[in-house]
């Protein structure tokens, strides 16, 4: 360019590196947000979830301000396999990948640029991102139930312990929900 003029210059330093291998991935709180992440060419960023047991985790690569890189998400077993990845399925065509975890472990979560299915770096993305890990697992306080179902927006608890609406409190990703009805066998 031999172009002249008031530019914005913002040099972000991305505290998580070196990450670049799951054996130096940063540790990621849940729930959480790190911020202030860059995505280079042929860069993977690898990051440690310890999650505990019977919970459920959306976990979303988020836009900061700037190009929006085209990023893929993969999730890694403690053994280093593959079991879920995406490539800007979520909100907004940015990626986001939902946990649930049957007993206590830690995952590894790569960060790389779309088309790169095997997370080695074979990419040309460039930008800055954030990484928000959310919790949405069902809280179910003072009841009794081994058998919860989950259809649309309904959930079905069976199990005993309550008696009226009122012996439920229940919430979901920290938002109180309300109570439909109890059968009256439950009574």
């Amino acid at each position: 360019h031999n172009e002249s003029g008031p530019y914005d210059l913002r040099i972000v330093r991305d505290a998580s590196e070196p990450n670049d291998e799951i054996a130096l991935a940063t540790p990621l709180a849940a729930p959480g947000v790190l911020t202030d992440l860059v995505m280079i060419a042929g860069d993977v960023d690898w990051f440690r979830l310890d999650l505990p047991a019977g919970s459920l985790w959306r976990v979303a690569a988020r836009e900061v301000r700037g190009p929006q890189p085209r990023l893929a998400l993969g999730l890694f077993d403690a053994r280093g396999r593959l079991v879920a990845s995406s490539e800007g399925a979520g909100g907004g065509g940015l990626p986001e990948l939902t946990l649930r975890v049957p007993a206590a472990a830690s995952y590894y979560l790569a960060v790389s640029g779309v088309g790169d299915p095997q997370f080695q770096g074979l990419h040309a993305v460039s930008g800055g991102y954030e990484l928000a890990v959310v919790d949405h697992s069902l809280r179910i306080l003072g009841v009794s139930a081994p058998s919860v179902g989950v259809e649309g927006s309904q959930i079905e608890l069976q199990g005993e312990g309550f008696t009226t609406e009122r012996d439920l409190a229940v919430s979901f990703d920290g938002v109180a929900a309300r109570i439909v009805s109890v059968p009256s066998s439950s009574r």
